[in-house]
């Protein structure tokens, strides 16, 4: 996997230089990413692909587009390169397991899975024989680092699932919370979107860069509010610094909120006004990634979360019992 160089070393005996540039051609849509990526020359890769086409009798990218458009013959044979990787990928896991060589895994979390159930999701994963490396960021940074071979799965939104190598599976869906200073809350039973907006505080807005910003913005686009923008953060301890502080009010989620514990005498937590979608959260993987760490990882991170996270939700939050689905 992306952190095992035998591996990579691996794929590279039983797979040749052309179908390496040729899928990384695909992958990137230019000829200059992939040789950087596969750490060649730009003519080597364009030479390459121009010996193929002679070769097939038939084009294999579009050059009239940028970024570069497969044929729909080149598509074809992307996808049979795929699932050869995928099989080699699960029967080399299978090698590894059955003779008790520990493979090598690297996952990306977004921040509120990985404080709250990071220790039982690697104890899971290193009761399976693996050598595990786990690594947290915003679902932006983490699908980049997945699209660049630095992590084998991530645990992200799905708002930036746009690759067409890329795989997902719902892992759970949980509902938004308002957060707000203490002092506030009594204004009103029950809140709605027009009673946050004259509250007498800003929204602190979590930056567009993060799962947080981008859903939240499509929650007030659907809610028809267009709340000014004083200041943006994207880090969640911040966001609730300044909540707390009493500089404003945020969205947030249920999970997330479990990061807030230790200033609960200062800040309040209220159901999110209607309409207000619930946040998704996908396990999302590159098609060449065995089925059976992608198996491994669903089933560990769901019974941590159910096990740990929900109940301790449900202690803060009571009136989000039954809110929160697993697929």
């Amino acid at each position: 996997m992306a952190s095992n160089n035998q591996d990579n070393s691996l794929n590279a005996i039983f797979f040749n230089q052309s179908a390496k540039i040729f899928y990384a051609v695909c992958v990137y849509r230019s000829f200059t990413e992939a040789a950087k990526q596969l750490g060649i020359t730009q003519s080597a890769v364009s030479q390459c692909i121009a010996n193929l086409e002679k070769q097939l009798k038939f084009d294999l990218f579009d050059r009239s587009y940028r970024p570069l458009v497969p044929t729909q013959e080149a598509l074809v044979l992307r996808d049979q390169i795929l699932h050869q990787i995928g099989e080699f990928a699960t029967t080399l896991d299978a090698i590894h397991t059955k003779n008790y060589i520990q493979t090598s895994v690297c996952i990306g979390v977004i921040e509120s899975i990985g404080r709250c159930v990071g220790p039982e999701l690697i104890s899971g994963l290193v009761n399976q024989g693996r050598y595990v490396e786990l690594r947290s960021g915003t679902s932006d940074h983490l699908y980049q680092e997945l699209l660049k071979d630095r992590v084998d799965c991530i645990i992200a939104t799905g708002q930036h699932f746009d690759a067409e190598n890329l795989e997902r599976e719902l892992l759970y869906t949980e509902p938004h919370v308002v957060m707000m200073p203490k002092e506030i809350q009594t204004q009103h039973k029950t809140w709605t979107w027009e009673n946050l907006n004259f509250c007498g505080l800003p929204m602190v807005h979590y930056t567009s860069n993060t799962g947080s910003g981008a859903q939240g913005e499509r929650i007030l686009r659907h809610a028809n509010l267009n709340l000014p923008k004083r200041f943006s953060v994207d880090d969640n301890q911040v966001v609730f610094a300044l909540v707390a502080a009493g500089m404003g009010w945020c969205l947030t989620q249920s999970i997330t909120a479990l990061l807030a514990q230790n200033i609960m005498d200062k800040i309040a937590l209220v159901p999110a006004p209607t309409p207000c979608t619930s946040r998704k959260v996908y396990i999302v993987w590159k098609k060449e990634t065995p089925r059976v760490f992608v198996d491994e990882l669903k089933t560990i991170t769901q019974k941590a979360l159910k096990q740990k996270a929900v109940p301790e939700i449900h202690q803060l939050i009571p009136w989000t019992q039954g809110q929160i689905h697993f697929d």
